[in-house]
């Protein structure tokens, strides 16, 4: 580079140098006119401005990162609610279908149980749960619950009024049903009435086979059972037909009213306690299903 070149150079830097003074007000020579204190106490400015400035950054990193571990939190939270409810609720149901088929007590108490930890865990997830639209479906849930609660009672009351029904009318009834007819036959034999014997050996049969279908109906809800309860009552009303006509006007007729009113009470008990069936069945496999 020749000197002409050279002083050239050296210009245009000496001319930017001024140009850049004067945009920035001379602060760089201000800068440097500072006493060394100044300088220092300035420099310990920036350094404060910038840690402030970060930390400021810091915080408020922390404040998104709290915020997100509280949401998350949160859904776990109520993940872990929905699935203790859904698995509660569900063994509560697996013991009012089991307490409904056998009306074992024992179930119905640990229905009952479920039922009240349900109702625990709902008061939990309602206190918990923050969400707007998932307390909503909460407090829909607990309604349900709470409906479900009163079926419960209703079907432990359906229950002890079948039990009564079974105690006080079909066992008895169908006791002496079979007394009577076995009487009456050996009365008839006795009597050497064989006609009214062997329609009273007819009824017995019948009676028993009809016994013998309603109470496997009542254990297995086997609804193919009631078409042979049906038959065997088809069967015994024909049987007493017979002896209408074989006993009348004879010693036996006394026989015959017994039989007759203990068959009445037996049909009047298991017509009861199918009606009761029909009931429990439309409780818990409509109603409290849905």
């Amino acid at each position: 580079m020749g000197a002409d070149e050279a002083a050239t150079t050296e210009g245009r830097i000496f001319a930017m140098t001024q140009e850049f003074e004067r945009s920035t007000g001379g602060l760089m020579g201000r800068i440097e006119n500072w006493s060394v204190k100044t300088k220092i106490f300035g420099g310990f400015g920036v350094v404060l401005a910038i840690l402030l400035l970060s930390g400021g950054w810091s915080f408020f990193s922390a404040t998104q990162v709290a915020t997100e571990i509280d949401k998350y939190e949160q859904r776990v939270s109520v993940a872990k609610l929905a699935g203790d409810l859904d698995v509660e609720f569900k063994q509560l149901r697996r013991y009012v279908r089991e307490y409904a088929l056998t009306g074992d007590e024992k179930l119905l108490e640990k229905a009952r149980e479920y039922r009240e930890q349900l109702e625990k865990d709902f008061a939990k997830a309602l206190t918990e749960i923050k969400n707007p639209e998932r307390l909503e479906y909460i407090q829909e849930a607990k309604k349900y619950a709470a409906t479900y609660k009163e079926e419960i009672e209703k079907l432990a009351g359906m229950n002890t009024e079948q039990d009564a029904i079974l105690a006080q009318t079909l066992d008895p009834s169908g006791k002496k049903m079979r007394e009577t007819f076995l009487k009456l036959e050996d009365d008839a034999d006795a009597a050497g009435n064989h006609a009214a014997a062997k329609h009273a050996e007819h009824a017995l049969v019948s009676s028993l086979l009809m016994r013998l279908g309603v109470n496997k109906f009542l254990a297995r809800r086997d609804e193919a059972l009631l078409e042979e309860i049906k038959k065997r009552q088809e069967e015994l009303v024909h049987a007493l037909r017979g002896l209408t006509g074989s006993v009348k006007g004879t010693s036996l007729q006394g026989d015959y009213d017994d039989a007759l009113s203990a068959v009445e009470a037996y049909v009047r008990g298991k017509d009861q306690a199918l009606a009761n069936i029909e009931k429990i069945d439309e409780l818990v496999n409509v109603e409290m299903r849905a």
